[in-house]
């Protein structure tokens, strides 16, 4: 996620089984609830990717340095993840504080976590794993 001026720019990667299956139903779904005028969508292979631009899918289908990130390796440790959720909050801090309440032990609350991650896997047929991890600063 990144705030941009019309507001956060948003974007997800996923890798199937069949891409051309998956970018079919993430089409359909689209069109069904009338967003498919409103996100860009795109497949490469199995990997398809949905995003607010197609100028955001094009940077999410470059390789990255996110994995070397050392907030990211802290709020998401598990390389094998099948879904993560991650938000780099320090970043964001001007953008959001000033609009919380006037209690300055919250704000010094929320200015005091880094990151945000959230991962699951799958460990067995029938089972997983969920992990969220808030990183301090």
């Amino acid at each position: 996620t990144k705030m941009g001026s019309a507001g956060p720019t948003l974007g997800a990667k996923t890798v199937a089984k069949d891409g051309t299956k998956a970018k079919s139903v993430l089409d359909a779904l689209l069109s069904d609830s009338g967003m498919d005028s409103q996100v860009a969508t795109r497949q490469d292979g199995n990997s398809v990717y949905i995003a607010t631009s197609q100028e955001y899918i094009a940077k999410l289908s470059q390789a990255g340095t996110l994995g070397q990130d050392e907030a990211y390796r802290l709020a998401v440790p598990d390389d094998k993840s099948h879904f993560v959720v991650y938000v780099h909050l320090d970043p964001l801090e001007g953008q959001y504080l000033d609009q919380m309440s006037n209690s300055n032990e919250y704000k010094e609350a929320l200015k005091g976590i880094r990151a945000v991650g959230i991962s699951s896997r799958v460990t067995a047929p029938g089972e997983g794993a969920f992990t969220i991890r808030l990183v301090a600063n």
